[in-house]
């Protein structure tokens, strides 16, 4: 599934920058009871890109005897879990997300697996039910590719690719809706800058090709 993700960043920001500055500063005794401290929990529902260097342009990384192949990945729907701890009008945030993906390289199609963990800071503009807010952090991402390492020599065989080591930076814009005092349906749109330090193997006790030029996996996430 392919859009103009530029476009619905761009209006996301717009609706986001309306709500901040067109808020009115009184707080009602209803708003005012919704919580802005303690600790919560939750679910994430993410919509994931890969991009950046995974746009299969026919790259393969070839040295230790293996070639690993960079497939083109399209964007998919996952899921996750998120804790993290409110403290008036900011929090921090952790959070694991998970997502399966199709992927290709020419005209060879498989599946990657994709899996971070997300260290978030939120700023909220205000207390009230509705509390759009602003993010930073920082993730570690790793991703699995299936069948697309080759190992020509000796037994030759085919076995699933592996990019690790990875790190990335967060920068998003989001809101929360409190429906009662403790449930609320947070939706936000998060661009992550990461890049990937090693590939190679799977399976552990394997020592991984280091990247020379680091992988290049940034891209959009849309989140709720």
């Amino acid at each position: 599934m392919r859009f103009n993700k530029q476009k619905i960043f761009g209006l996301y920001i717009l609706i986001i920058v309306f709500t901040f500055f067109t808020r009115s500063p009184k707080i009602s005794a209803e708003d005012s009871f919704f919580p802005k401290k303690g600790f919560y929990i939750g679910l994430n529902l993410p919509y994931n890109s890969i991009e950046g260097d995974f746009d299969g342009d026919g790259d393969v990384l070839v040295g230790l005897g293996e070639a690993i192949f960079i497939p083109d990945i399209e964007s998919n729907w996952g899921s996750g879990v998120l804790m993290g701890i409110k403290f008036n009008q900011t929090a921090l945030e952790v959070s694991y997300l998970k997502s399966t993906h199709d992927a290709s390289f020419l005209d060879v199609k498989t599946r990657a697996v994709y899996q971070m963990v997300n260290i978030d800071y939120k700023i909220f503009s205000t207390g009230k039910r509705w509390q759009p807010y602003f993010l930073v952090g920082f993730c570690i991402p790793w991703l699995k590719v299936k069948d697309f390492r080759y190992t020509p020599y000796g037994e030759s065989e085919i076995t699933d690719a592996g990019f690790s080591d990875g790190f990335g930076f967060n920068i998003g814009l989001g809101h929360a809706c409190y429906f009662t005092p403790r449930v609320s349906l947070n939706t936000e749109t998060v661009y992550r800058m990461i890049k990937y330090g090693k590939a190679g193997s799977t399976e552990s006790g394997v020592v991984n090709k280091k990247i020379e030029d680091k992988l290049d996996g940034s891209g959009f996430n849309f989140i709720s």
